[in-house]
């Protein structure tokens, strides 16, 4: 959460528990957009998160 504080970028975590929702994202973490698209996901945190975040925002 502080990599997206960093890039002034919105995140909210949501804990999904609906067997088929969860399946439905094939990952236990998943950063989607506001507009649904899913722009990242990974079993994992990511060892670069602001990296991820400047990525997903199209700056690298």
């Amino acid at each position: 959460m502080a990599a997206a504080a960093r890039a002034r970028m919105p995140l909210d975590c949501v804990t999904l528990t609906e067997p088929e929702v969860v399946q439905l994202y094939r990952s236990k973490l998943v950063l989607v957009r506001p507009d649904g698209h899913v722009a990242w996901r990974s079993d994992a945190l990511p060892t670069d998160a602001d990296g991820l975040f400047a990525r997903v925002r199209g700056y690298s």
